[in-house]
């Protein structure tokens, strides 16, 4: 665990866990892993600002506390057989249960990160 000191307040960080994000290009599905142990320090070398676009960043990250396990479900119902009106191709095969918690790991930690630095809940 690594702390970094963010706006007058220490932001714990997990540098073993993975962090990704998924969103559509051109109708395509691409995942990327997010480097937030770099992003981080960006933020304490004063690089990245505090202000209401990293807020708006973390806000927008943060959607996968709800999304993953979402995604966690329709994937196990699927598997169970049942019909399901929506895909996401990238999280059938193997794998995509670990994509989804590496996922979740980001909306956890952007969550912890807005109650740390901005004081939302």
């Amino acid at each position: 665990m690594k702390v970094f000191r963010v706006a007058m307040n220490d932001v714990q960080f997990d540098e073993t866990k993975k962090y990704f994000d998924f969103y559509k290009v051109q109708s395509k599905p691409v995942l990327v892993e997010l480097n937030l142990e770099e992003m981080l320090g960006e933020i304490v070398d004063n690089k990245i600002l505090v202000d209401t676009s990293l807020k708006t960043h973390m806000r927008y990250l943060s959607r996968w506390t709800v999304e993953a396990p979402r995604k966690r479900n329709l994937r196990a119902m699927r598997a169970s057989g049942m019909v399901v009106m929506t895909s996401d191709v990238l999280f059938e095969g193997e794998g995509g249960e670990e994509i989804i918690g590496n996922l979740e790991n980001t909306g956890k930690f952007a969550e912890y990160f807005l109650r740390e630095v901005y004081g939302v809940d």
